[in-house]
């Protein structure tokens, strides 16, 4: 798994989350793939819990592109009241804390 901070945060400490092996969509990950990242959004929305004030996370991939291959990843995004959309090509997946 590839932790890294996002080129254009929408939010401060806006993470992505990527698998090393390069796939479109996250469902051609294997099982035990599809946990690995599952653990590492965990893992680092426990990080920026105990390290700010942050009660709950916006959560959403995005996977392939447009107009043909692309690779999945995570969306981490601390919740911020000032912030009313994600950006273009993220999906909904979890929203809560």
């Amino acid at each position: 798994m590839v932790a890294l901070p996002h080129h254009d945060p929408v939010t401060p400490f806006h993470i992505l989350v990527a698998p090393r092996r390069h796939v479109p969509l996250f469902y051609d990950l294997d099982v035990e793939e599809q946990r690995r990242v599952w653990d590492a959004v965990q893992n680092i929305q426990e990080r920026i819990r105990a390290a700010l004030d942050v009660k709950s996370f916006h959560t959403g991939f995005a996977e392939g592109e447009p107009g043909g291959e692309g690779h999945v990843y995570i969306h981490v995004l601390p919740r911020n009241p000032a912030v009313t959309s994600l950006p273009p090509g993220v999906q909904w997946v979890y929203d809560g804390s």
